[in-house]
């Protein structure tokens, strides 16, 4: 699972977040294109837009449980998102 410490800079607070072990493989951004956005900068998705309905939540699981390389975390509403992130374009 995602690690909260080293979240993507441009998450969006919320429940789903991704983290920078994302390999940029496009599963998540190809089923929830709403949601998940790509960082042109750091190859990677991030969370855009919290889901908001039954689907969008479901749907966002889903990318959790198939993504390749385990950069997508469901625990970011038990995070302090005050707390700056501790990453650095670094993949981990």
């Amino acid at each position: 699972m995602a690690d909260f410490r080293y979240r993507h800079p441009h998450n969006v607070a919320g429940k789903f977040y991704t983290d920078l072990r994302c390999l940029d493989c496009v599963v998540c951004r190809e089923a929830a294109p709403a949601i998940f956005s790509r960082d042109e900068t750091l190859n990677s998705s991030y969370v855009s837009r919290q889901p908001t309905t039954r689907e969008e939540i479901a749907t966002c699981e889903e990318c959790l449980a198939r993504c390749p390389c385990q950069a997508i975390g469901d625990d970011g509403d038990g995070g302090d998102w005050s707390v700056p992130t501790e990453a650095t374009g670094k993949r981990t």
